[in-house]
């Protein structure tokens, strides 16, 4: 761990808010950034945003195509040289060597980590890997029995088979301008590669079984990685047993006999084994290639190889294929650049719209610094802004105040922070509330009871059932009972996130914005939810303690609110009309407990029939509607306030 102590001695201060400069809180920093690496390492949503951060789009297409090549080669040296014709064994044995390789990985603790298995059904495990089988087994199968013209024509025919696949499984649609590329694309490959057309039926029927599964094992490889947090070797690890068990069944109708009978010395074996290697890092590629792009970006990366491989035979080692074929590869090639340019992001920017949006001056109010001790004087900073390209130029502008905002509390933090270590930048009126509140004698929670209203209640159980596979948190928004000092009223609640739950920066950023909204309201943050990622998680975890205490700092009283996995699954078979929630407070000693057997005289539904509501919003699918903060970050016409979602 001395890497990462020597990070946070660096530059902990530039991300972490600090408030003192003691060693409890120097502490709690590492605390939080290991609980952070943690959950970038340790879960699957996690691995996934690893595989996102260094394998894009660039990355994975580009490993794909050198090993595509290397493939290639190595597959005509063990079919050719070696004289290896039986295809589907020799992808048994592609897939059996990747198999064991996963397996290693899996020993070691280097395999990442696969979603829950509710998450992702068994038959669409089992479906992947069927059609993995069908798909590569009777590829090899096709070109031995069709000519080179026909096995192409087969290839091609992917392409739309994809798009309309999409279309009928997903409702997926593509603009015309990539329809006309793609449709530039397969002519140009149609007349690079097809020069012969001959007809086997056999060989027919193969080449027509092959298409659909191959179009289907791209969508699914695809469409997993993306909407349910797989990587590409976890992804791996879970559907090869399938596809060796299907490879199996396929080898004797498929193959020629005689497989026992081939030569296995040292020289075949090797070059069998270097094809099998590459075998795995072709699948492994492939699969990281669909999961950062879509299975239409996949199949035009295959002709691009096509493409090269004619053009570059013609200008490296002098081979004529044609001036038709030339020209129909470079046609094919212009058709990939325009396909490439409509994916590119950003690239439907209206900038006429650029051109005419001002530059915004946000005007900012800050504290100088007092360099001779005397009173602090208040000077103004004019900074001059690009506009943010987006459809809301309010939204723009509240996100310039809001960020300036930030930096400017993190400026007047460093600033306090050299004068007196126990300042923080707490606001005035967060101090003075708090200051207020132990005045009344509310500094111990165990007097306390909160209540909570059924909106703020399903709105955080509903943002939980969103987020299945990832561990989400909230914020819980109201006052102290103005008739009674001893209840806490939780009116709202405002879903914060569902992925870097440890990260301050944003937290902070959150907090502004909730607490610039609610202020008005006469509202504040008074306390915190979370929802453990593994079904079975009964424990608060230090990320939930660490924001609890931050929270804690600006309302003493702050509770946190665990979602109790078990109680919300009984939900419908029961009639308890109790929280599905664990109430958990700071005890004498300001740790934090889970309260016991009494919790449920502390923790309060406002509206006895709010598990009911709950009920009925959880059977109509009602959580597919819910926006968190993490949503509206990503995309601002996006509201975290959900005002629609009680309609």
């Amino acid at each position: 761990m001395g890497l990462i102590d020597s990070l946070l001695a660096k530059d902990a201060r530039k991300f972490l808010k600090r408030k003192d400069s003691d060693a409890a809180e120097a502490g709690r920093a590492l605390e939080e950034l290991r609980s952070s690496l943690y959950n970038e390492l340790k879960t699957s949503e996690g691995a996934k945003r690893q595989q996102q951060r260094f394998c894009g789009p660039v990355v994975a297409m580009s490993f794909n195509f050198i090993v595509a090549v290397g493939i290639i080669l190595a597959n005509k040296l063990v079919m050719g040289r070696v004289g290896f014709n039986f295809p589907i064994f020799l992808t048994l044995i592609h897939y059996a060597v990747a198999w064991i390789l996963l397996a290693f990985f899996k020993s070691l603790s280097l395999l990442p980590m696969s979603p829950p298995s509710k998450t992702t059904p068994f038959s669409s495990l089992f479906s992947l890997g069927a059609v993995m089988a069908f798909a590569s087994g009777l590829a090899n199968t096709s070109l031995k029995h069709n000519s080179v013209g026909f096995y192409q024509m087969a290839k091609i025919a992917v392409t739309p088979t994809i798009v309309l696949a999409e279309f009928v499984l997903f409702k997926k649609t593509i603009s015309s301008q990539k329809v006309m590329a793609l449709g530039v694309v397969s002519l140009g490959v149609a007349i690079a590669t097809v020069t012969d057309l001959e007809f086997n039926l056999f060989g027919a029927l193969v080449a027509v079984a092959w298409i659909i599964p191959s179009a289907i094992n791209k969508i699914l490889w695809s469409n997993l990685q993306q909407q349910a947090n797989w990587t590409a070797l976890a992804l791996m690890w879970k559907t090869t047993p399938f596809t060796v068990f299907f490879l199996l069944a396929l080898m004797p109708w498929l193959d020629p006999p005689g497989v026992l009978l081939f030569k296995w010395d040292l020289g075949n074996s090797s070059a069998i084994l270097i094809s099998a290697l590459l075998g795995f890092l072709l699948q492994w590629s492939g699969a990281l290639a669909l999961g950062a792009t879509s299975a239409t970006s996949h199949v035009v990366l295959g002709q691009f190889k096509t493409c090269v491989i004619l053009l570059g035979g013609y200008v490296i080692f002098g081979s004529d294929p044609g001036f038709i074929s030339i020209c129909g590869a470079v046609a094919a090639l212009g058709g990939m650049s325009v396909y490439t340019f409509l994916n590119l992001p950003g690239k439907s920017i209206d900038h006429s719209t650029i051109k005419q949006l001002p530059k915004q001056n946000v005007t900012i109010s800050k504290p100088k610094a007092d360099t001779d001790g005397g009173g602090g004087e208040t000077g103004v900073a004019v900074v001059s802004v690009d506009p943010i390209l987006s459809k809301t130029t309010t939204a723009n502008i509240s996100y310039l105040r809001t960020f300036s905002r930030f930096a400017l509390r993190l400026h007047n933090f460093s600033l306090q922070f050299h004068r007196s270590p126990a300042s923080g930048i707490i606001r005035t009126d967060s101090v003075n509330r708090r200051s207020s509140y132990i005045e009344m004698g509310m500094g111990s929670n165990g007097e306390l009871k909160y209540e909570i209203s059924q909106n703020a209640y399903i709105k955080l159980v509903l943002h939980s059932l969103r987020h299945k596979t990832a561990a989400v948190n909230g914020v819980l928004v109201g006052r102290i009972s103005p008739s009674d000092d001893g209840v806490v009223e939780i009116s709202d609640s405002v879903p914060l996130f569902h992925s870097n739950l440890a990260l301050l920066p944003p937290l902070e950023i959150s907090l502004i914005m909730i607490e610039e909204h609610y202020v008005a309201q006469g509202l504040s943050i008074v306390g915190y939810f979370h929802a453990n990622e593994r079904f079975d998680d009964v424990e608060l975890c230090g990320v939930a303690k660490n924001i609890g205490d931050h929270i804690s700092r600006y309302f003493p009283q702050a509770p946190i609110l665990l979602l109790n996995n078990k109680k919300l699954e009984a939900l419908s078979k029961s009639k308890d009309r109790s929280p599905v929630m664990q109430l958990c407070v700071k005890d004498a000693s300001r740790n934090w407990r889970v309260v016991g057997t009494d919790g449920g005289s502390k923790l309060l539904l406002k509206e006895p029939s709010a598990n009911v509501v709950l009920s009925d919003y959880i059977s109509s699918e009602k959580w597919k509607d819910v926006t968190d903060v993490d949503d509206h970050l990503d995309d601002v016409t996006k509201d975290w306030l959900n005002p629609g979602l009680f309609n």
